[in-house]
């Protein structure tokens, strides 16, 4: 089966600010030394301390400054200090001020719509990127967050919340392609493991061999397969899975565990399987052969998809909707 992979939130991909955060956030995170991150090349335009205007807001070329040299520096850092061509900086630079322009065409329009955000929803959301790393200062931070959250918000509001996918939507495009959902012989299987590394002195192996046998025991008396895995299991997760790993084809697993539950038939439980991860009991809840994944188990999938390419398109077209209706000037224009 080829699973739809599930979108990110589309708005911080379409819209900028996300894209803007981002860049804000992650361009310092490397083991080179970045003080003095690359001053990057400005048109004469540019000098003028005004890369462009929306309506009688300007944006300055320090803001653009700003998320250009990181971009650079994040640039030289991967390319183990390359200098990045200036072709591509002009290229870099003017997606920045229209990035800059979309965003500030959003925020005008969440202005006149009064959506604001609290200062609570601030503090936590610079506490989790804080939490993650930056270098960004808390002053310019804050100004960067709070742009954000207001655009997420202003988003959530005109489009996201007016979008819903049916499941009779979600079954035709499933029936207009199948291809997509077929899948070669799967098993579905549980498991509870109790970790051991493969370089373990004997006697940690030991006693990781007696656990398990106790587990096993307790399995082949009968006992709840779910509730042993939630209990013993030592894989994360577990207590809230019950081991359940789902459907998985032949490739999917390590070749010890692969093996042993492509033996097994439905309810049945395996003896102990010993992978590099440790003793693993398998229980197989369900065997199919190659075929079509049933709509059921994709729906929510398919569903997630199409809200996802719906928001994108519908984001997309009320941006451009406002961008007519104000009034732009690009005052620098790199060559």
């Amino acid at each position: 089966m080829q699973r739809i992979i599930r979108a990110g939130l589309v708005f911080a991909l379409v819209l900028t600010l996300g894209g803007l955060m981002i860049l804000a956030q992650e361009s310092q995170k490397t083991t080179e030394p970045q003080q003095n991150p690359p001053e990057a090349p400005k048109s004469e335009a540019a000098k003028s301390g005004i890369a462009a205007k929306v309506n009688n807001h300007v944006i300055t070329t320090e803001e653009v400054d700003f998320f250009l040299n990181r971009v650079l520096s994040r640039l030289k850092a991967r390319s183990q200090g390359q200098e990045v061509p200036p072709e591509r900086v002009a290229e870099i630079r003017k997606d920045l001020i229209n990035r800059l322009i979309t965003q500030e065409i959003l925020l005008q329009e969440a202005q006149k719509e009064n959506v604001t955000v609290s200062d609570e929803e601030v503090n936590e959301a610079v506490t989790a990127i804080q939490s993650q790393g930056t270098d960004v200062e808390l002053d310019k931070l804050k100004p960067l967050v709070t742009k954000n959250l207001i655009v997420d918000k202003l988003v959530q509001q005109n489009i996201i919340s007016k979008i819903d996918i049916s499941d009779q939507q979600a079954e035709e495009y499933y029936k207009g392609k199948e291809e997509q959902f077929k899948h070669p012989e799967q098993v579905k299987a549980s498991h509870i493991l109790i970790r051991v590394d493969p370089n373990a002195p004997p006697e940690k192996k030991e006693e990781a061999k007696k656990k398990i046998n106790q587990v096993l025991k307790e399995a082949k008396s009968g006992k709840d397969f779910t509730e042993l895995a939630k209990k013993y299991s030592e894989e994360p997760g577990a207590a809230e899975t019950g081991g359940d790993l789902g459907y998985f084809g032949r490739g999917a697993m390590v070749p010890p565990f692969e093996e042993a539950a492509f033996k097994l038939k439905p309810g049945e439980i395996s003896d102990i399987v010993e992978t590099q991860f440790g003793y693993h009991i398998i229980k197989l809840t369900d065997r199919r052969e190659a075929g079509v994944t049933p709509f059921p188990e994709v729906k929510e999938d398919i569903k997630s998809n199409l809200k996802q390419e719906r928001i994108r398109e519908e984001v997309t077209k009320w941006i451009e909707e406002l961008k007519s209706k104000a009034k732009i000037e690009v005052v620098e224009n790199p060559k």
